[in-house]
C-alpha cells in the first residue's frame, strides 16, 4: 500500500509521515521538491491529483488558522520568500498567510470526496488517544487488526514538539495579539473551519 501526505508547512506533515511509516508497511509517495506536483505542500490540488493513484491512502494535515499563521510568522522566512512577502509589513504578511491558507484547503476540499483519507489535526495530535483512534481508522479501512501503536522518533523539524504540546495543553499565549488572532479567524473561509474542525 502507498500513501500521500498533504498539508501546509508547520502542520505536522513530517510527524504524520513518520507516524504512518512507524506503524504500517506503507510506502510514502510524495516528492520533496517544490516544483513537483507531489510536493506535500502543493496547494494546486488539481495538479497533484493528476499524478496520484487515487486508490491509495491520503493524510491531510491541518492546524487552526490563527495558530498556523503564528507559527509561520515566527519561523518561516522561506515561506515569505516563496510568496513574495519577505519585505512586507506584519499586517501584509498576515494577509498573505490567510490567502495561502484559504487557497490550499479550499482547493483540496474540492478533491477529497473521491479519496480514502484521514485528517490529522495538529493540535489534537498532542493527545495519544486521538492518534490511536486515527491509526485504528486506517487499519480498519485496510482490513488490518488493531495493534500497539507507536510514536515515531527522530523526526525532521519536530525538535520542539514537546514544548509546543505543553503550550497547547496549558493554553500559553501566541505571539500574535488577540486583535490579530480575531482578524485572522474572520478572514478564513467558514467552509474550511466547518469541515476540518468537525472531523473526529
Amino acid at each position: 500500500m502507498k500513501f500521500y501526505t498533504f498539508g501546509l508547512q508547520r502542520t505536522c506533515t513530517n510527524f504524520s509521515q513518520a507516524l504512518i511509516q512507524e506503524n504500517f508497511n506503507f510506502k510514502w509517495e510524495n516528492i520533496n521538491r517544490q516544483d513537483n506536483p507531489l510536493w506535500k505542500h502543493n496547494k494546486n490540488a488539481k495538479d497533484a491529483m493528476a499524478h496520484v493513484e487515487k486508490r491509495n491512502m491520503f493524510i491531510f494535515c491541518y492546524k487552526e488558522p490563527h495558530m498556523w499563521v503564528d507559527s509561520i510568522m515566527r519561523k518561516h522566512v522561506d515561506f515569505f520568500n516563496r510568496h513574495g512577502g519577505a519585505k512586507k509589513s506584519e499586517e501584509e504578511k498576515i494577509d498573505i498567510c490567510v490567502d495561502v491558507f484559504n487557497e490550499f484547503y479550499l482547493n483540496w476540499m474540492e478533491e477529497m470526496s473521491v479519496l480514502h483519507y484521514e485528517i490529522f489535526h495538529q493540535r489534537k495530535m498532542c493527545d495519544f488517544s486521538y492518534v490511536k483512534r486515527k491509526l485504528n481508522n486506517i487499519a480498519k479501512v485496510h482490513g488490518m487488526r488493531r495493534q500497539e501503536w507507536k510514536l515515531p522518533t527522530n523526526i525532521g523539524q519536530t525538535s520542539g514538539f514537546q514544548s509546543r504540546k505543553q503550550n497547547y495543553l496549558e493554553g500559553n499565549p501566541l505571539s500574535l495579539s488577540q486583535e490579530k488572532k480575531s482578524y485572522i479567524i474572520s478572514k478564513i473561509d467558514k467552509r474550511i473551519i466547518d469541515f476540518f474542525e468537525n472531523q473526529r
